[in-house]
């Protein structure tokens, strides 16, 4: 059965109202250091309502000889934010449920994000290795 466009918009209003985390968009850009080699920085952007969902007990699987890439988390954005999305952006979450966190929480991207009926869904890992300070 196809979802009619009352539907459709039903959903995503839905889950629009059902964001109660706020998160900044860390944009990837690359400039030089002093000695001419790339350096990776990330340029916060404004503040856009999402869902964050952490995922617990970390599991490493493994496909044949091949590693899974750890998931820590999904997030929920707006369809709004189909196409302004890279994957190698990082998410900066600052607020959880209107609250302010005291250290916001910074996520590499991993994947493509995924568009759904009513929203769009990024896969996250947790940025551990320093580079979220001062991003």
């Amino acid at each position: 059965m196809m979802l009619t466009a009352d539907e459709l918009a039903l959903m995503q209003s839905c889950q629009v109202a059902y964001m109660h985390d706020t998160c900044q968009i860390l944009t990837y850009t690359v400039g030089s250091d002093d000695y001419g080699l790339n350096n990776p920085t990330y340029i916060a952007g404004t503040a856009v309502e999402c869902g964050l969902e952490l995922i617990s007990g970390r599991q490493r699987e493994q496909l044949g000889a091949a590693f899974v890439p750890v998931i820590d988390a999904h997030l929920r954005l707006s369809l709004t934010m189909v196409g302004l999305i890279d994957p190698k952006d990082r998410i900066r979450v600052t607020h959880r449920y209107s609250v302010a966190l005291t250290t916001p929480q910074t996520f590499e991207i991993v994947g493509q994000p995924k568009r759904g009926p009513s929203g769009l869904v990024l896969d996250l890992k947790i940025v551990t290795d320093g580079t979220e300070v001062g991003a």
